[in-house]
């Protein structure tokens, strides 16, 4: 005791905090609602004297960070927040035991650190003063005499025997416990552990986790002293993604983090197997990748999910969120966010979901839209809204949402064009970029200070919030899925295939419905650029007027496998005869415009993907 009393850890600063009644009953009131009472509540393991064990600056730099102190997660970090983990310690350390108190006197530190070394403490317990190297032991493993492997374990003697004797540890078991743990090792000589069971795992880490405190699980249910409505555990391998499961359990991943309770976090070290066991667990595989949504499906998803009646809507943001968007729902009822729905949720899942919410989960607000239907409507339009929902963050907002801390830009009926710093495709931003949406759920961006087409996305325009928020100066966040990236090699070339053309902007005007085309020249030679979507599927068609005389005209690209492009003058075909942005020689396909023509154009169709 003399020697572990000198082991203090300078970062657990003063020493002293002077307890305040209303912070003490500020964290009475977090004790009772973050989820303490799961493990610590009746019957539970006791806190009772915390404040004669431990200081309250202590206690809360240890809530703050339980797994930095002991990594096996049998104390989970709560995720606190703020000044949540300060409340709680002084809340726990007003808890005081005068059978714990005292002045210690006496021991030889000197002697207690050999005597940790000697005794074997530092077998199980990590000890590095001073930030030294860990203390090792003394003496050989043997002499402590080293436990027996299970299978030749004496249930009689050791930690085992009605009175342990020796060197072995007191665990104060009683009768019962002693004989389980012997009818255990029993059963390992009688049935030796030979196979994985995964569903046997799953359902004891969620015995040794305690989550059935909580959640529900098959006929398990939470504890009456946990208040708020936590999603059950039934079938979770079947609902949630493998990745999304592994980011809740290991990566701190929350999906409703308004509630007041919250999800522990036991460390990777021991939740990393339990997503496996988990999917096994509920007999699935694993997922399919999302779907490519097309334009139709994107406005049409747009509209189900509005509160637009007239336009079919299903009212969905009544109740669930969309990135920064609050719902008018009630804590008690608000749903997760929509844009994480293809991230979060098996497709298999989601089907089954909204055919019949209550089936699934009893008593739940979600409710059930498809009652009297035709199967082939109630089909079509789960389909349409999961390939919505398929953009993930880069869903477009529904019509008529309205939300101070929404900086997107929509596109209706006519194209829409803005001057703004751009995420690069493959490298740095652009300064001088130009987004461009178009009716139809397309959109691009294009370079003033290259005069090139850089990439194209389907879904939503752009989000403005770096742009116009704090200092401002940021670059514009695309809203959706880029379905296309131009290769890093100009375009457009006048003369000479083997050399890049000098370059000047000029600006731009706008055509019908807004939609923008860029003037500049090459070598001297004008060029008018412009970009429509394509009427069907996903796509772009960039229409070329340029008028360069006797001066050959070439259009370089580079094969994309995830694309499809055509032209309207002739046949791409393969060269080496074309240079990149350095100078070098690269494997490219070339148009050859055929003298003459002042007008072209080049179609970039995305190949569809289930």
């Amino acid at each position: 005791a003399a020697y572990l009393s000198t082991l203090h850890d300078p970062k657990r600063g003063p020493q002293a905090t002077q307890l305040k009644q209303d912070r003490i009953k500020a964290g009475k009131e977090l004790f009772d609602s973050v989820g303490c009472l799961a493990c610590h509540g009746k019957g539970g393991a006791s806190l009772e004297g915390m404040g004669s064990k431990m200081t309250a600056a202590e206690l809360s730099k240890y809530l703050e960070d339980p797994i930095a102190v002991d990594k096996s997660g049998r104390m989970p970090s709560m995720l606190l927040k703020d000044d949540e983990h300060h409340l709680l310690g002084e809340y726990l350390a007003s808890s005081k035991n005068k059978d714990f108190e005292g002045e210690f006197a006496g021991g030889d530190k000197v002697r207690g650190q050999k005597l940790v070394q000697s005794e074997g403490c530092v077998r199980c317990h990590v000890i590095q003063p001073d930030k030294q190297k860990a203390l090792t032991l003394t003496v050989a493993a043997d002499d402590l005499g080293a436990p027996p492997t299970f299978d030749k374990a004496d249930t009689s003697k050791g930690c085992l025997a009605e009175k342990p004797t020796g060197r072995s540890a007191i665990y104060d078991l009683n009768a019962q416990q002693r004989e389980s743990i012997a009818a255990f090792l029993k059963s390992l000589n009688d049935q030796p552990l030979i196979s994985s069971a995964p569903v046997y795992d799953f359902y004891h880490a969620v015995q040794t986790f305690n989550c059935t405190a909580c959640h529900e699980l098959n006929n398990s249910k939470p504890s009456e002293e946990i208040i708020e409505k936590t999603p059950p555990l039934t079938n979770v391998g079947g609902k949630l993604k493998r990745d999304w499961l592994a980011k809740v359990l290991s990566d701190k991943q929350r999906v409703r983090w308004w509630m007041k309770l919250h999800m522990p976090h036991f460390g990777p070290d021991r939740t990393n197997p339990l997503v496996q066991d988990a999917v096994a667990a509920s007999g699935v595989g694993d997922a399919p990748g999302n779907p490519t949504a097309s334009p139709q499906q994107i406005a049409q998803g747009r509209k189900l999910i509005s509160t637009d009646a007239s336009a079919g809507g299903l009212a969905c943001i009544a109740c669930h969120g969309f990135q920064e968007y609050k719902p008018p729902a009630q804590d008690a009822a608000r749903a997760p966010d929509m844009t994480l729905m293809a991230t979060r949720l098996r497709p298999d899942f989601f089907n089954r979901w909204l055919r019949d919410p209550p089936r699934i989960q009893p008593g739940t607000a979600m409710p059930n839209f498809f009652v009297g239907k035709p199967e082939k409507e109630t089909a079509s339009t789960i389909d349409t809204m999961w390939h919505y929902f398929s953009l993930e963050s880069g869903m477009p907002p529904p019509p008529g949402l309205v939300d101070k801390n929404n900086y997107s830009l929509a596109v209706d009926n006519d194209a829409l064009t803005n001057r703004i710093k751009m995420p690069g495709a493959n490298g740095p931003e652009m300064p001088r970029g130009i987004a461009v949406g178009l009716p139809g759920m397309i959109s691009y961006c294009w370079d003033a200070d290259t005069c090139e087409f850089k990439y194209a996305w389907l879904g939503g325009f752009i989000d403005m919030k770096d742009q116009w928020t704090g200092r401002g100066g940021g670059a514009a966040r695309v809203q959706g899925r880029r379905f296309y990236v131009a290769p890093a090699m100009a375009p457009l070339r006048i003369g000479d295939l083997s050399k890049t053309s000098e370059h000047v902007f000029k600006g731009y005007r706008l055509l019908e419905n807004k939609v923008p085309q860029f003037i500049y020249e090459l070598d001297g030679v004008a060029v008018k650029e412009s970009a429509v979507a394509t009427k069907e599927g996903t796509g772009l068609v960039r229409t070329f007027e340029v008028d360069a005389g006797d001066k050959p005209v070439y259009f370089v690209t580079a094969e994309d496998k995830s694309v499809t492009i055509t032209t309207s003058v002739g046949e791409l075909k393969a060269t080496e005869a074309a240079v990149g942005p350095k100078g070098e020689k690269i494997a490219a396909l070339v148009l050859e415009v055929p003298k003459g023509t002042k007008s072209f154009s080049i179609t970039i169709a995305a190949k569809e993907t289930k």
